[in-house]
């Protein structure tokens, strides 16, 4: 059977050497694979093949014996394709980029033996590590590696790597220790981590040096006080800043909520950490733990960023204990903060910004908090909250200015969103030469 098997494929190819496919000029063949083949959507590796590129996949497999040279350059590979075989056992001298898709069907025990290969996209496969190198872009999404010493070879191999995606999976460690050598990527200007494994992600934020042109470090992890999490916050602020001409804007944002803390120092900088049961966690750790690892994130963050002017903050909260404690942490990491933002669910969370309205005496000299402030603006969910008790404490502090100049600032805009304020309240802010804008649902008291 396996000789006539073999006098059978020696036949078909005979035949579809004859067809008119195999007749044509290289280019020409090059162009056809090259258009049925085309990428779709945003047309990244990473951006998934649709059932057009499989078909036509099938198609040419069956009719051109060249279709491997074909797809050299920008192979993406479903695993249902039963592709395995042919990525191990060949070489691949021209191949640029590889995207492999499946449902862990394809096992890749040897190395690849793609020496031109710049970007490498593995979905739900398994592959061997060994010999990549040359990366530009390296993206992995559920799959049981790498792990730590893997990756850092990897990562070591690839010095202009410019993409770097770890997205939902458990790398297994063989055990050995992992030097901690220093990871040096300039051209970094991606990186994106969520729902690996901790010391996995530990372990590559302690070694990766921060690279200037790294605008994008977006960060997801669940949280685990059995993991050394202060250590990790404090990596994770270091890489998600960003000091670079032109870069984006420093704005930093802290965020609580039911069920994530999110640390922010840009639009795509940040740390968020996942908590699944929070009512469990909030009482055993009495709320202290949120603004200790805060504290963490944005003292590491403002290291790396004291030659940077930053005037803004944003603290949205849902507790008066955290409107206070993020308070604390903007006077004593941002003391420069001029405009700043307030977001909350709770109707008793703006009592913590009373603390606005009177300086704390300091060895007999009035301090105040956050002096430089002059633009407030205050966002509610609570469509019922009444911003008339708010008001007071704006103009009283404002009036306290007018004497004091030289230590506190007036503030000259109150902005707030949702609920309801009296026209009373309007006008003694006009009085008081404050401006004020009205956002979002806001209502009127007759």
């Amino acid at each position: 059977i396996a000789r006539y098997e073999a006098r059978l494929i020696k036949v078909k190819r005979h035949r579809n050497s004859l067809l008119p496919i195999s007749r044509l000029h290289r280019e020409l063949l090059h162009y056809i694979f090259e258009l049925a083949l085309s990428d779709e959507g945003d047309g990244s590796i990473d951006s998934i093949p649709s059932l057009a590129y499989y078909t036509a996949l099938f198609v040419l497999r069956r009719v051109s014996h060249r279709w491997d040279d074909e797809i050299e350059f920008r192979a993406r590979v479903p695993a249902d394709e039963n592709l395995g075989w042919y990525l191990v056992d060949h070489d691949h001298p021209r191949m640029r980029a590889l995207s492999l898709y499946g449902e862990e069907q394809i096992l890749c025990t040897r190395p690849l033996r793609t020496p031109r290969l710049t970007e490498l996209n593995i979905t739900a496969c398994n592959i061997t590590w060994d010999g990549l190198q040359n990366l530009r872009v390296l993206s992995v999404s559920s799959c049981s590696g790498p792990n730590l010493a893997q990756l850092v070879h990897v990562l070591q191999s690839s010095p202009l790597l410019e993409r770097l995606s770890l997205m939902d999976f458990e790398a297994i460690s063989d055990g050995a220790e992992v030097p901690l050598n220093t990871i040096n990527l300039p051209q970094l200007s991606t990186l994106l981590l969520g729902y690996i494994s901790f010391d996995l992600a530990y372990g590559l934020l302690e070694r990766l040096s921060p690279s200037s042109m790294c605008w994008t470090s977006e960060i997801e992890m669940p949280w685990s006080e059995e993991l050394g999490l202060s250590g990790f916050v404090s990596q994770a602020g270091r890489i998600c800043t960003t000091q670079s001409p032109g870069g984006p804007t420093i704005y930093p944002q802290l965020c609580i909520d039911s069920d994530l803390v999110q640390l922010k120092m840009g639009p795509h900088q940040y740390l968020r950490i996942f908590v699944d049961d929070w009512h469990s966690w909030e009482n055993q750790a009495k709320l202290q733990r949120v603004a200790d690892v805060a504290r963490m994130f944005f003292e590491t963050s403002r290291r790396q960023s004291l030659k940077t002017q930053i005037s803004q903050f944003l603290l949205e909260v849902h507790s008066t204990a955290f409107v206070a404690g993020g308070l604390t942490i903007v006077q004593e990491l941002f003391p420069e903060t001029v405009d700043l933002e307030v977001v909350t669910i709770a109707r008793a969370s703006f009592d913590a910004l009373q603390v606005l309205a009177e300086p704390v005496i300091n060895e007999g000299n009035p301090v105040w908090l956050l002096p430089k402030v002059a633009v407030l603006r205050l966002t509610t969910y609570d469509a019922t909250f009444n911003y008339d008790t708010i008001i007071p404490m704006v103009i009283k502090r404002t009036q306290a200015a007018a004497s004091s100049p030289s230590a506190l600032s007036p503030i000259t805009l109150l902005t707030f969103a949702n609920g309801v304020v009296h026209p009373n309240f309007l006008v003694r802010l006009g009085q008081a030469g404050i401006n004020y804008e009205r956002q979002g649902q806001n209502v009127i008291l007759s």
